[in-house]
């Protein structure tokens, strides 16, 4: 029996199968290219120019067309979004109509005088159009977004919906069952009851001070329709195309919404703050949230923003203040949450903030420029450019905030007596006036 001179686990074997290892890899790699020298005024020096060009730039354009306020936004696509606007919410609901606003967006895209409302979502899904709905205090929102090609079919359905609801008692009742399941949600979600409780500290029990929400019990159709048709007037609606060129929204004016009745909503009582006091108990409660709001007036929201963005570099962990801005006001709202027996000293920790919050220039500089970044980014989609748009032209375009007025929003709050909202262990919850 012959034997292998050089066994496989010899050193010799062993390093003949690393060379054959190396020459194996080295002809896998590709073949080096010598180094070339680039442009470096070029992004992609060398690739081919994207088919169709550089995208369109964003661009905004307005007008008053068949009555109604008009906006477009070009330069966004590839899909276009079609927005009503209509300028009522829950603070212009009258006492028999509290929760009005909250059941007509139950009741959007419903049956219309000539449609069933199986119809109108075949006929929107035909197209592939998908909307949505929204109400706040001061406005409601019907949209449709869909493709370029389908506008027109879009935009009849839309203003369809918007214009001619039947508003049918049985499906009141059926709206009922989804506002009750919102309720039942508001009530389990204690930052959202929080907020509900600061504009009513804030503002009262009327005006801003109404709950979004139906929290009174449901309204009966007759208000529901009465509140609608006060709403639903020419001087109160803005129509908005964001992906649209303004002839195909002007279009849509004089085609369908050249019946809106003419005339202006009636006016809304001011927004008046008062440093209230509202706490929702919740027996048993382990944690209690609180808020600190001060009400200041809507040329100062710019300023406020950029004060909210500096105060949040400065509250304690878990601590954030929010703006909420209106037509007649801003609320600036501080929340946070703690144990409920060391409530009171959470809040005094939120109160040596706020008052203790010193502003610089150049602090307010590059918090503007960041809210700045922000906004554009927002503004620069479909779903963020309508709304923006229609509030400019309802209530005017904010202006902007520098280091004076941002100076003076921190001296007024730090003057303020603020109103208190919490949610949790009432009991242990000290009025703003004990605070230190």
């Amino acid at each position: 029996v012959s034997r292998d001179p050089t066994p496989a686990s010899s050193p010799q074997a062993m390093q003949v199968q690393r060379s054959v290892t190396r020459a194996a890899r080295a002809a896998l790699r590709p073949a080096q290219r010598p180094l070339s020298l680039v442009a470096l005024d070029e992004d992609f020096p060398g690739a081919p120019a994207p088919a169709g060009g550089s995208p369109a730039p964003m661009a905004v354009a307005a007008g008053d067309l068949a009555g109604i306020k008009c906006a477009s936004i070009s330069g966004l696509g590839p899909a276009v979004k079609f927005g009503v606007v209509v300028g009522a919410g829950s603070r212009d609901e009258l006492e028999d109509e509290n929760g009005a606003a909250h059941m007509l967006r139950q009741l959007a895209f419903r049956s219309t005088s000539s449609a069933s409302e199986l119809k109108l979502f075949r006929d929107l899904e035909s197209i592939g159009a998908t909307t949505e709905t929204a109400v706040t205090r001061e406005y409601m929102l019907y949209s449709v977004t869909c493709s370029p090609e389908a506008s027109a079919e879009a935009l009849g359905l839309l203003s369809e919906a918007v214009m001619d609801p039947a508003l049918y008692d049985y499906e009141g009742k059926a709206a009922s069952g989804l506002v009750t399941t919102d309720l039942a949600g508001l009530a389990a979600n204690k930052g959202a009851t929080l907020i509900e409780a600061a504009h009513e500290a804030a503002y009262g029990f009327s005006g801003l001070g109404n709950s979004l929400y139906a929290a009174d019990g449901l309204p009966s159709m007759d208000a529901v329709r009465g509140f609608y048709e006060r709403a639903l007037v020419a001087d109160n609606m803005v129509l908005v195309g964001a992906g649209a060129d303004m002839d195909v929204v002007s279009a849509a004016a004089s085609t369908h919404f050249g019946g809106v009745a003419a005339g202006s909503k009636p006016a809304t009582a001011a927004s008046t703050f008062g440093s209230g006091d509202v706490r929702v108990r919740v027996p048993g409660a382990a944690e209690t949230l609180f808020a600190l709001s001060y009400g200041l007036s809507a040329a100062e929201a710019p300023a406020v923003k950029v004060f909210a963005e500096l105060l949040n570099s400065k509250l304690p962990l878990g601590m954030t203040a929010a703006v909420y801005g209106y037509s007649d006001a801003t609320l600036l709202a501080v929340s946070g949450a703690a144990e409920s027996k060391l409530t009171g000293e959470g809040m005094e920790k939120a109160l040596s903030a706020i008052k203790g919050m010193s502003v610089d220039d150049a602090g307010v500089a590059a918090a503007a420029a960041k809210l700045a970044v922000a906004d554009a980014a927002a503004k620069s989609t479909l779903s963020g450019a309508v709304l923006p748009a229609a509030l400019s032209l309802l209530h005017g375009a904010p202006g902007a905030a520098d280091a004076a007025s941002v100076k003076s929003v921190a001296s007024k709050v730090s003057g303020m007596v603020p109103a208190v909202a919490a949610v949790g262990k009432a009991s242990a919850v000290p009025r703003a006036s004990e605070l230190a």
